[in-house]
């Protein structure tokens, strides 16, 4: 007797229903290894998970570093550009640093370039002149766009532009630019401010307000981190070389101790020791005053290369992030962005407990720090999208 063996038939629901967990699970893959990503190229995390060293054994790009010289509208722009090998059209996204007396070679940020140029993007990171000198420059922006201009035309793609600190404020009204609007994809403010004469304001510490009317929390980390730029006005002639050799000091010393206020300690010779500390400090009425006087006299360009004075007119998307107890720019900063950015569906704003300034690391809950991660990641995907320019 000979068995005739049935083919098997799975019904159709069975069907549609394997289909979907086969994807789902697919997609859950690639959802947790965009988390995983996000969480070490951005430097939420130490250490290379070991899913990612083996991707990138078989599947990352070497990286080439080169500094190069690239003329520019005032004068030559420094650039150091992390290269994917083997990739012929990667995508560019330029890093801007903050305060940093090594400007485009500051550690952070070399890290994470060379981490997204192992994904396949072209990372520049422009010197800076006046934030290695802890100055604030209008001039700045020129240079900020001369270098997005290179990348994208380097590129033939548009860029994604990413700020930190003091950077990221500045690379705001920098991206906008008219010279350069159709060159920008996305802007990522890291830890940026919103506007500078606030931030002036509340560092003499004077009552500044967010935008529910309540007073702006914190320990100001004082004057000096804005005195530069303006020294010239707040000491006497006699006393101003002395004084910028000082503060020369403060930003080359290498050693120095930032307390946890933001206060950095010094130990300046006797004879600057009371002037300093009332640069620092405020407490007489007459230093307070040519503070005033100072930040009145450069409202213009302090809004210049302020945020506050283009978030309006913004049409990329932008991304920014923030330390809910931020010790440089408080979290009032964040709520003025927020406001100005209103009925924007291209802005997202993340304000987190997990981040002090600029780095990852303060107390928080898991929840808040997958939504950090997750924040990086959906930023990076957005970054990933290819957008060439205009001919």
């Amino acid at each position: 007797m000979t068995i005739i063996r049935q083919p098997l038939r799975l019904k159709p629901r069975y069907v549609l229903a394997g289909i979907i967990v086969a994807l789902s699970l697919c997609l859950a893959s690639t959802f947790t290894f965009r988390m995983v990503r996000a969480s070490y190229v951005l430097g939420f995390r130490n250490g290379k998970p070991r899913p990612l060293r083996i991707y990138d054994r078989y599947f990352g790009f070497p990286v080439n570093l080169a500094d190069i010289t690239i003329p520019g509208t005032l004068g030559p722009v420094q650039l150091r550009v992390y290269t994917p090998g083997g990739d012929h059209h990667p995508i560019p996204l330029l890093m801007v640093h903050g305060f940093a007396l090594n400007g485009n070679r500051d550690g952070y940020l070399n890290k994470v370039a060379n981490s997204m140029a192992q994904m396949g993007y072209m990372v520049i990171l422009p010197n800076i002149p006046g934030e290695t000198q802890y100055q604030m420059r209008p001039s700045d922006m020129t240079v900020i766009a001369d270098a997005i201009r290179w990348s994208a035309q380097t590129t033939g793609e548009k860029v994604s532009v990413f700020g930190i600190s003091f950077g990221a404020g500045l690379a705001i009204p920098a991206a906008v630019q008219p010279s350069v609007t159709g060159d920008v994809k996305l802007i990522f403010a890291l830890s940026g401010y919103n506007n500078l004469d606030s931030i002036g304001r509340y560092y003499l510490h004077d009552r500044v307000d967010d935008p529910s009317g309540n007073p702006y929390l914190g320990n100001p980390a004082g004057p000096l981190l804005i005195v530069n730029g303006y020294l010239g006005e707040l000491v006497p002639p006699k006393d101003l070389p002395a004084m910028r050799r000082q503060l020369d000091i403060l930003n080359a010393d290498r050693d120095r101790r930032v307390i946890d206020d933001g206060t950095t300690l010094l130990h300046p010779d006797a004879g600057a020791q009371k002037e300093l500390d009332e640069l620092q400090t405020v407490r007489t009425p007459q230093m307070h005053q040519l503070f005033i006087d100072a930040l009145t006299r450069h409202r213009a360009e302090m809004a210049a290369i302020s945020p506050s004075s283009v978030l309006r007119t913004i049409q990329v998307p932008i991304y920014i992030l923030h330390g809910q107890n931020d010790p440089v720019f408080p979290e009032g900063e964040v709520e003025w962005m927020r406001l100005e950015l209103a009925g924007n569906r291209n802005a997202h704003i993340l304000v987190s407990p997990w981040i002090a300034h600029a780095f990852v690391g303060q107390p928080a809950t898991l929840w808040e720090q997958l939504r950090v991660i997750n924040f990086g990641a959906q930023l990076l995907y957005e970054a990933s999208r290819r957008s060439p320019i205009a001919h």
